[in-house]
């Protein structure tokens, strides 16, 4: 059961678009036939989803951030069914005939002055049991 299965079968839109949804769901394909439906004949559908396939490093090197990363990807990746699926648009896309996708890639860049570092640390914060610290696989202890 999904918000499409609110709509009727006449309710018809120009455009569908969803932000970071495909990787909540166990069948990205099959969403995306789903919301297809209420696509108008001359209107668009598009998705914008995250890259949950590799965690990118910093250069130069800060540990404390790369371990951030590494753990923040893996908790990621057990929460979300469909975690690979930005690398996998265009199959999903395909199979469900609504053709070849038009995509492009973002590449976050940052420093730890900008809002990325603290948008990592609250995400890591609100997927661990603990408020005030949390351990990564290896053991480590990290406070917030």
């Amino acid at each position: 059961m999904s918000a499409l299965d609110d709509f009727g079968d006449s309710d018809r839109f120009g455009m569908v678009l969803g932000r970071y949804v495909l990787i909540h769901h166990p069948d990205a394909a099959e969403f995306l036939k789903k919301a297809a439906r209420f696509v108008r004949p001359d209107g668009r559908i598009a998705f914008h989803e995250v890259d949950m396939t590799s965690v990118l490093l910093s250069s130069p090197t800060i540990e404390l951030r790369d371990a951030l990363g590494h753990d923040l990807l893996a908790r990621l990746q057990k929460a979300c069914p469909e975690s690979g699926v930005a690398g996998n648009m265009v199959p999903a896309f395909v199979s469900t005939g609504l053709g070849i996708p038009d995509m492009f890639c973002e590449i976050p860049i940052s420093g730890w002055n900008t809002p990325l570092p603290e948008l990592l640390i609250n995400t890591l914060q609100r997927l661990s049991n603990d408020a005030e610290r949390t351990h990564f696989e290896d053991g480590s202890e990290i406070r917030f």
